[in-house]
């Protein structure tokens, strides 16, 4: 991974807002980065692909997040109400080829396993991520945008960017869990919800 980053394939110095400019000016030849990206890279016309990355240490995986609806929990809901949101619900959901449009994968299979999605590329050629996916492990401190994900990217940056060891970061990195699964967590702090 740190030959990846020699200032040729693509720059060992460039910041997310950087990484996207130069590879969307050609000055950089790869670029890691969610599918969210998509729009930005088709919006420059560039001639570009994307694929899952290929498997690493024998099990075929692809990190990823998900977008869902938190739909609350009422004693005496009011049916004509709910059916009105299930109905709502069921319509974003059928309606999720403009998601696709944008990068994501719906999980909707109608919508990709249809012929209009089989020919969105490149969007297609990733598709097989969706069964491949993996969270992030269950933990107050974990999932998207959380300090978790944090400390990771903090250890990776330190390895890719400054060569620093990957064994050391790791290290760090654990240690760094360890004292977080120490941590009550905040919102339940006496492990009621536990």
């Amino acid at each position: 991974m740190q030959q990846l980053l020699d200032d040729e394939i693509a720059s060992r110095s460039a910041d997310y807002q950087s990484a996207i400019a130069e590879f969307a000016t050609g000055r950089s030849g790869l670029f890691l980065t969610g599918v969210w990206e998509l729009r930005s890279m088709q919006q420059q016309n560039l001639p570009i692909d994307a694929t899952i990355i290929p498997t690493l240490f024998g099990t075929p995986s692809v990190y990823a997040d998900s977008h869902s609806f938190t739909l609350p929990h009422q004693s005496a809901p009011d049916e004509a109400t709910r059916d009105l949101v299930y109905r709502f619900v069921a319509d974003i959901l059928k309606g999720s080829f403009d998601w696709a449009g944008a990068g994501h994968i719906p999980a909707y299979l109608p919508v990709t396993q249809s012929s209009a999605y089989a020919d969105l590329l490149p969007q297609a050629n990733y598709a097989e991520a969706a069964e491949l996916v993996r969270y992030d492990p269950p933990a107050w401190f974990t999932g998207s945008g959380s300090r978790f994900q944090a400390d990771f990217g903090a250890a990776v940056q330190n390895v890719l960017l400054r060569g620093a060891d990957p064994a050391e970061a790791i290290t760090r990195f654990r240690a760094r869990i360890d004292q977080q699964l120490r941590t009550p967590n905040p919102a339940d702090p006496e492990g009621a919800g536990a």
